[in-house]
């Protein structure tokens, strides 16, 4: 008997969950929601003023794959502007953010805050804020 619950105990940890839970994969939702495809906090003024909106980036055989993003919240800290909050519905800047991102430069902070996110299941989570670093 004691060899029977040997074997199911290290086939429990060797063989791994095909089907892990989805509340465990979408604890991992901060590690995938990014600006474009910009996976790194800090990025070139040049490159970040190229994106045009916030990205899901799973592979096919994600559970969360098809997760779309419903709005976020957009603010640049600069040294010389005013932080303001612009809200956006939907995954894609808006003319508004757009115009704000051509002014990026470096040493600006951007915070993507609030990120609502729908995933397959139907429900609705917030992921984690983004902040990128401008140089």
């Amino acid at each position: 008997m004691k060899a029977i619950y040997l074997i199911l105990v290290v086939f429990a940890i060797i063989v791994p969950s095909v089907s892990q839970p989805i509340d465990y994969l979408l604890q991992k939702i901060e590690s995938v929601v990014t600006v474009g495809n910009l996976t790194q906090q800090e990025v070139t003024a040049d490159l970040f003023r190229q994106q045009t909106g916030l990205r899901i980036n799973v592979t096919e055989d994600s559970p969360i794959y098809g997760s779309t993003v419903m709005s976020f919240s957009y603010m640049r800290a600069s040294p010389k502007a005013k932080l303001r909050e612009i809200t956006v519905k939907g995954a894609n800047f808006t003319i508004e953010v757009l115009a704000d991102v051509t002014k990026s430069k470096p040493g600006d902070v951007v915070y993507i805050d609030n990120i609502r996110v729908s995933f397959p299941d139907g429900s609705i989570r917030i992921a984690a804020s983004i902040i990128y670093k401008l140089i």
